[in-house]
């Protein structure tokens, strides 16, 4: 599983990230809010390679692709992202759990508070051509499995 650094972001992202953390401070100081995880979002599987399975899961399942970048592929499963990514062999065991959340940056704050343990802060990971941004935030489930939180921002 591929994970981005905060500094693979962009001025802009920063920005942005700085109005988005100073609107849930706001929000904290208004009182606590209830978190319910949303549902299921992506699922990430590795694969040993990503022409060979983009083609399996296109042509043999035939499910929509959405897109391709590197050696990276996403597939719909109904509303559930399927993101393949070529790993080596260790990495292809187990995957990830991503969870959608109205607010990433409430969730995560949430989530820390009730002892959830982040690698790094929410962040953008990817921006459409439309302009959509896919932001993230990774976390591990007690055995060490990697668990996220996920949020599409629409363009402004």
């Amino acid at each position: 599983m591929r994970q981005f650094t905060n500094s693979e972001q962009s001025t802009s992202t920063q920005q942005s990230m700085k109005t988005r953390q100073s609107m849930t401070t706001q929000q904290a100081t208004n009182g606590p809010q209830a978190l319910t995880l949303g549902a299921l979002g992506q699922i990430a599987r590795g694969v040993r390679d990503i022409g060979e399975s983009e083609r399996f899961y296109r042509e043999v399942l035939q499910l929509p692709h959405l897109y391709t970048f590197g050696t990276l592929a996403f597939f719909d499963l109904g509303g559930v992202r399927l993101f393949l990514e070529q790993a080596e062999a260790g990495g292809l065991e187990g995957g990830c759990l991503y969870f959608r959340v109205p607010d990433i940056q409430a969730a995560h704050a949430e989530l820390q508070a009730r002892g959830a343990h982040f690698i790094a802060a929410p962040h953008m990971i990817h921006r459409h051509a439309d302009g959509t941004e896919e932001w993230m935030a990774f976390f591990s489930d007690p055995e060490e499995r990697p668990l996220a939180i996920m949020q599409q921002v629409a363009p402004a």
